[in-house]
């Protein structure tokens, strides 16, 4: 039967059947006769070998008559309603294969709009958290009549609290001080203005420093802030410089370091705003992170001693960080 179907697929004479593939000739009246049908079936289901076994054991279950099988093993034309059966089981095999395809095809959608709605309705959440941390910090900001930026802190520090603790209440306030301070970069600004801003950028820095080990670095954002914090307090410092060091300056430099301290709070300014969940980055440090930052060197680049955990209780890492410091004095001392 394999024989008679694999010829059928290829060829309509029935005189190449019985002289090229040894059939008997009453195999190759019928595979001449009914060529058509098994090509189709064979085509349809992309087949190359069709199973002999199988398509037996399936007819002689579903065949009332016994006679028709053993006629088609004999060589004899069978009933019609043989090739129906054959073209029916066919089909159906074709049919499962072809509703596998769409099937795959939706649970692969489905799965890839999940993956690409998952990031923004986070990236949602970060924004909502850090637009009303904003409002919450806002009006613990303040400044006093000599210019310098102030704040107050959410709450007090307890003996428990740790590391990470500590840096969740102290630098998001600190870093919505720094955004107020911008509004002090106008184009009417002097050099004896920028002293509080300055000062107040300085600290924002200086705090990322201190709590480098509790913010990661795999997006780089912790890095480029910091960047940013450093640059503004160059620049800041360059134009204040004109005023402590009662120099004599010609008015091209003036609005040359005035031009280029607000292109950077203006660059800086665009930069919050195109990453507006900063504030929840900084209200949510690693609760056991251990970072090691390089560019934190001045606060915990002292051989041989670790930076602290953000496990670590906030008043034993204080004490660490005081005496890191003290160490540094000193050596500076000894030179």
């Amino acid at each position: 039967f394999e024989c008679v179907i694999t010829a059928a697929a290829r060829e309509s004479s029935s005189s190449y059947y019985e002289a090229r593939i040894g059939c008997s000739p009453r195999a190759a009246r019928y595979a001449h006769e009914h060529w058509s049908i098994c090509f189709v079936a064979a085509r349809a289901c992309q087949c190359r070998r069709l199973s002999y076994s199988h398509q037996i054991s399936t007819m002689t279950k579903n065949t009332s008559n016994p006679h028709e099988n053993t006629s088609l093993l004999s060589g004899e034309k069978p009933a019609a309603r043989s090739n129906v059966q054959v073209q029916s089981l066919l089909r159906g095999k074709c049919d499962h294969k072809r509703l596998l395809v769409p099937v795959l095809g939706c649970i692969l959608i489905v799965a890839t709009m999940y993956m690409l709605i998952r990031p923004y309705r986070r990236q949602a959440e970060r924004q909502r958290v850090s637009a009303e941390a904003e409002a919450y910090l806002k009006p613990l900001v303040g400044i006093d009549e000599s210019g310098r930026y102030g704040v107050t802190y959410p709450r007090n520090i307890t003996e428990k609290d740790t590391f990470a603790d500590l840096a969740k209440v102290m630098i998001p306030v600190w870093f919505e001080a720094s955004l107020v301070a911008l509004s002090t970069f106008n184009p009417t600004v002097q050099p004896a203005d920028v002293h509080g801003a300055r000062k107040c950028l300085l600290t924002t820095r200086d705090l990322l420093d201190v709590f480098s080990p509790v913010y990661t670095n795999s997006n780089r954002l912790w890095y480029r802030l910091r960047s940013q914090y450093k640059e503004g307090y160059e620049l800041a410092g360059s134009f204040q410089d004109l005023h402590d060091g009662n120099v004599t300056y010609d008015e091209q430099l003036w609005h040359r370091r005035r031009q280029k301290l607000i292109n950077w709070s203006v660059k800086f300014e665009r930069y919050v705003r195109s990453r507006n969940f900063i504030l929840y980055f900084l209200l949510h440090p690693s609760p056991d992170g251990c970072y090691d930052h390089k560019v934190s060197h001045l606060f915990w680049g002292t051989a041989g001693r670790r930076p602290p955990c953000g496990d670590d209780l906030a008043r034993s890492s204080l004490q660490q960080l005081a005496l890191v410091q003290l160490t540094n004095a000193l050596h500076y001392l000894t030179i």
